[in-house]
């Protein structure tokens, strides 16, 4: 048992940076909790000196809790500033407050024109976002505390105060290493690329995957492909030498590649056990797990001989499907040795140095651009429209605690496409508070009377909050509802009747938020839904035609064609969540079988162009042009259910694949078993393969 905890430990660190690449969710957390820690501790110090009021100590923390969350700002000097201005619409929005207090009309338009301007301020980007969020919160915040404006110079030592520790928290306590967050981040793409490939030996030691096996199977391949496009991303953010990144890039995409290749042909029963498959794979996956990736010794000709020999096995009667998985696990093991050649820069002993030489610098994931006029103004106007009816249905019910009900209505859009994300979103502010006030009675009951202990453990629920922060709404406020619920029982205003109040306040805001989005200028998920697709169908199509140009010799580029497909697809997965979700009240179940789909072709995409970057050599004159008739055959399909999509038109039932098997009739007449034209054949296997998806996906539009 001891032994069992032992190693259960010993994995822990391994297991939490699968989890967390890089741990960017730690980081973020830890920020948040720190800042929160100095600065209360540093505003009680100073209360004993100065005797600091208690609004103007909360304005103090406010500051700094929403500026450690909000600050967004890709560079490290533009990060500096927002931290050091935001104080300012915060406090201009809490004396503003105070000063109407007691004029309830002019306070309630004030507010709502606040919160219009701070809705429009997200076009321009993560400063103005974040600068309009903390102006709201401060006058919500100085409308519920109304301080007198005498108060005025203790609120901008409290604010220095938190701004101060928010500063000295991101910058100097957890600063950005961009270094080691990249070795982190690269490691975990090699741990996920390691726990796949474990999974893939339990099914072949099974023989056969079955309908559970094949899911974790597929859950562990999109997970992977989710975190090798975040690891692209910030290491094109963080890597300025372009040859390096290019490399760096090329090895990355060519292991995964790899790894998918293996994992599909035990899934689809093309790739059978044979003696040493069940130690390669393992070896494989402990050298993935390793701390540092090093290279194995290796010539770059093995993957060729590696070829012939399987063929040639093929050939001598050894089982085809035993011998296409050898193939697979060599060329695997060249990939993975290359990547660690192309990666072991950012092992070197000297991280300066490394950073001097590669322009590496200190920045955050790169945030999406800003959103069009037009979208940020409607969603201003549907966040305007739910606080008003939320601030009339607050104060109906409890004149003092109304803020809960516009809060909700406030944060409800946030991060939001359509209606059906705001549904959702709803749905889960909705469930973790009621969770969140069962679970914040039963701990503030049974640690009733010791204040201490409530105080402390305030700071372990922000910090779980935090970390869920960017995967779990629901978490997020079952968490921060145990977090008040120690707090009010700590400053003696605890109890169930509050909790409750609180419940009833956040329907009522749930309520005003999914009238809004449901009736004021509602986007439906499916018109955004159909648009994605024919942009993931238009980025479809470039990577064929990519491939198609590189194969001529052109100076094709297959594998950045590829990265905004990929883009293009987890947009596509994003918008679609609302639409396939396990309980089946936002649309039709064939929705999820249409991403299912077509996300299954994006498998073949990367191996064509995989492919044509590697092989594209071995095909001859006479076979390209076959190729390319197959190629342009299959880019008219895309084309055609493109058009029909952008005209919402239910698309036809339509194939190519006879004209692909054409094709391929003539190249093996033509090839006679050569390599130019087995290189051709895998080529048109793709085709077919993608043929059959775009195929399966016409049909399923057409129940959609």
């Amino acid at each position: 048992m001891l032994s069992q905890f032992k190693r259960a430990m010993a994995s822990f660190p391994n297991r939490l940076l699968a989890s967390d690449p890089g741990f960017i969710r730690l980081q973020f957390a830890s920020r948040i909790v720190g800042s929160l820690i100095l600065a209360v501790g540093v505003l009680f110090l100073t209360h004993g000196l100065l005797k600091l009021p208690l609004p103007a100590m909360s304005i103090g923390v406010m500051l700094c809790l929403f500026t450690s969350v909000l600050v967004r700002d890709q560079k490290l000097g533009a990060q500096r500033l927002t931290v050091l201005i935001a104080p300012l619409p915060g406090l201009v929005t809490f004396n503003l407050a105070a000063a109407l207090h007691g004029h309830t009309i002019l306070t309630d338009a004030t507010f709502l024109l606040i919160i219009f301007v701070a809705v429009s301020l997200r076009r321009f980007g993560p400063r103005w976002s974040g600068l309009g969020t903390i102006s709201y919160v401060g006058f919500f915040i100085g409308s519920y505390l109304h301080p007198p404006l005498s108060m005025v110079p203790q609120e901008l030592v409290a604010a220095a105060i938190g701004t101060a520790s928010a500063y000295a928290s991101r910058f100097w306590i957890f600063p950005e290493r961009p270094v080691r967050k990249a070795r982190s981040i690269l490691h975990a793409v090699r741990r996920r690329m390691a726990d796949l490939l474990e999974g893939t030996r339990d099914v072949l030691r099974a023989g056969a995957p079955g309908e559970r096996g094949e899911r974790l199977l597929r859950d562990r391949l999109a997970n992977l492909n989710g975190t090798v496009a975040m690891a692209e991303s910030f290491l094109d953010a963080i890597i300025a030498d372009e040859k390096t990144m290019r490399e760096l890039r090329a090895a990355l995409f060519r292991l995964q590649v790899s790894v998918e290749r293996v994992v599909e042909l035990v899934v689809s029963g093309r790739g059978k056990q044979e003696p040493d498959a069940d130690r390669a794979l393992a070896g494989i996956a402990r050298h993935l797990r390793a701390a540092q990736p090093y290279p194995e010794k290796m010539s770059e000709e093995e993957p060729d001989l590696g070829r012939s020999a399987a063929r040639q096995a093929a050939k001598a009667g050894v089982d085809p499907d035993a011998a296409r998985l050898d193939l697979a696990l060599r060329e695997l093991r060249i990939a993975r040795s290359t990547f660690a050649e192309a990666s072991h820069f950012l092992w070197a002993e000297d991280i300066r140095n490394t950073d001097r030489q590669f322009g590496i610098g200190a920045v955050q994931q790169p945030i999406p651009g800003p959103a069009s006029n037009a979208a940020a103004l409607r969603l201003a106007a549907q966040v305007t429209i739910a606080c008003g009816l939320a601030i009339v249905g607050g104060e109906l019910l409890s004149p003092q605690r109304w803020y809960w009900a516009v809060i909700t209505a406030y944060f409800v859009f946030a991060g939001t496409n359509s209606r059906a994300d705001t549904f959702v979103k709803t749905f889960q502010r909705l469930v973790g508070t009621v969770l969140g006030i069962a679970a914040g009675i039963a701990v503030a009951s049974l640690l009733s009377g010791h204040v201490l202990l409530e105080t402390i453990l305030v700071f372990p629920c922000l910090f779980a909050a935090y970390y869920v922060f960017a995967t779990s709404y629901g978490a997020l406020v079952f968490w921060i509802t145990i977090a008040f619920s120690l707090l009010y029982g700590a400053l003696g205003y605890f109890s169930s009747g509050v909790l409750l109040l609180r419940l009833a306040e956040t329907l009522i805001g749930c309520i005003s938020g999914g009238l809004v989005a449901a009736f004021i200028f509602p986007v439906r998920t499916r018109r955004l839904v159909w648009d994605a697709l024919g942009t993931y169908l238009g980025s479809f199509e470039e990577v064929v035609k990519q491939a198609t140009l590189t194969l001529r010799g052109e100076d094709g580029k297959p594998i950045g064609a590829i990265r905004k497909h990929g883009a293009n697809a987890r947009d596509l997965r994003n918008l679609m969540r609302p639409l396939t979700q396990s309980w089946g009240i936002m649309g039709p179940r064939s929705s999820g079988r249409v991403l299912a789909v077509l996300l299954s072709c994006d498998y073949w995409l990367r191996e064509l162009a995989m492919l044509s970057h590697s092989e594209g050599k071995l095909v001859d004159a006479t076979m390209l042009e076959q190729v390319e008739q197959a190629s342009g055959t299959l880019c008219a399909s895309v084309a055609s259910l493109r058009e029909d999509l952008a005209a919402r038109q239910q698309p036809p039932n339509f194939s190519v694949r006879s004209k692909i098997d054409e094709a391929a009739d003539r190249v093996q007449a033509e090839g006679e078993g050569g390599e130019a034209g087995k290189s051709s054949l895998g080529l048109l296997r793709i085709y077919r393969m993608l043929d059959r998806g775009l195929g399966q996906a016409r049909t399923q539009l057409g129940k959609a």
